[in-house]
C-alpha cells in the first residue's frame, strides 16, 4: 500500500508502518486511482470516439 501511495504521489510521502494511519477515504481514493481510473478513462475514450463518429456521419463538421 505504501508503494502504491508513493508511486501515485510522485515520491516518498509515506512509510509502510504509516499506512494504518491513513484515513479510509484516502485509501479508497488511492485504490480507485490505480484500479478503477484506467478503466474509466478507456470508457470515456470509447464514448468520445463514438460521439465524434456520430457527429461526422451526421454532417457536424469542425465541432468537438
Amino acid at each position: 500500500m505504501a508503494q502504491m501511495v508513493n508511486r501515485m504521489s510522485g515520491g516518498a510521502v509515506i512509510s509502510p508502518w504509516e499506512v494504518g494511519e491513513l484515513p479510509q477515504d484516502w485509501v479508497d481514493v488511492f485504490l480507485g486511482m490505480t484500479s478503477e481510473l484506467p478503466t474509466m478513462r478507456e470508457g470515456f475514450r470509447k464514448i468520445e470516439s463514438a460521439r465524434e463518429k456520430w457527429l461526422r456521419e451526421n454532417g457536424f463538421k469542425g465541432r468537438k
